[in-house]
């Protein structure tokens, strides 16, 4: 199974289709996981929020996003918004780590 997948060729949805490959993916989702110190739902989060944060950051150069602030929340609001925050930027940290170790190992995705 040492053969060479020509990213020209293939896209993610044909190797899918292909059992051997899709198993040789998910390996390889595992290793770099494990590599990274991390579970694959973590990885796969991480790169789920690196999709969405390229996405708006296209939109926001598009200037599809106009007006759209994310402030910290004041004293009146609801004590479920602040843990939310306090949910989402420990999540954002996560991912920040998990991309600093990607570096750090010569990749980026």
């Amino acid at each position: 199974m040492s053969e060479v997948i020509n990213p020209e060729v293939y896209t993610v949805e044909r190797l899918l289709e292909d059992r051997e490959k899709r198993v040789l993916i998910s390996e390889i989702v595992l290793k770099l996981a494990s590599s990274l110190g991390v579970t694959v739902e973590e990885l796969l989060k991480y790169l789920e929020w690196k999709e969405n944060l390229e996405k708006l950051e296209k939109a926001e150069k598009e200037k599809a996003v106009e007006g759209l602030e994310v402030e910290e929340p004041t004293e009146d609001a609801p004590e479920d918004l602040s843990e939310l925050l306090i949910e989402v930027k420990e999540d954002v940290r996560k991912w920040l780590e998990i991309e600093r170790k990607l570096r750090a190992m010569g990749l980026e995705l």
